[in-house]
């Protein structure tokens, strides 16, 4: 199985606050990128299937701050850096992964959350059991909310899984 975009499970540290959900910000486009720059990220990465699963580790980086290209509807796209080289673990032991070309932006349209894209360029194609990630740039993907987008969402689903709560009590 092969993988060009992929969707993560993340963990946010740093600067930023932890929320269960996604990253809370502001959402003012033309303040965004100063609030955002110089956090780290612990990226946990998995794909390919469940019985064996690709798992890269020690993904580290920091969202620069070096403008590389103006967009509307966006932060611009920012440079991106890793504190070390994440790695993954087969038959041969641990593995570091070469990855360059790092780079950021956050998008918001209409919707109450806006997308934090980062993504990197590897080498050459990487490979555990039959997971396999292709050379060429990849892309991590993870929401963004504002502190009242993020309280209404939480209170829309608390709503949606009383009622299917119900649905399943009266059957």
């Amino acid at each position: 199985m092969s993988c060009k975009h992929l969707h993560a499970l993340l963990l946010l540290m740093g600067a930023l606050a932890i929320q269960c959900e996604g990253l809370v910000v502001n959402a003012d486009l033309t303040k965004l990128a100063e609030q955002v720059c110089g956090t780290s990220l612990d990226f946990k990465v998995a794909f390919g299937s469940k019985e064996t699963p690709f798992q890269m580790k020690d993904m580290h980086v920091v969202l620069g701050s070096t403008k590389r290209t103006p967009k509307p509807l966006s932060t611009g796209i920012h440079e991106a850096d890793l504190l070390k080289r994440p790695y993954f673990v087969n038959e041969k032991g641990e593995q570091r992964v070469e990855l360059t070309g790092g780079g950021w932006e956050i998008t918001w349209d209409k919707s109450p959350h806006g997308i934090l894209t980062c993504s990197f360029i590897s080498p050459q194609t990487v490979q555990r059991n039959e997971a396999s990630m292709e050379a060429g740039r990849f892309f991590l993907r993870h929401r963004v909310w504002t502190q009242e987008s993020l309280e209404s969402e939480r209170s829309r689903r608390r709503k949606i899984q009383n009622e299917a709560a119900k649905s399943i009590k009266t059957r």
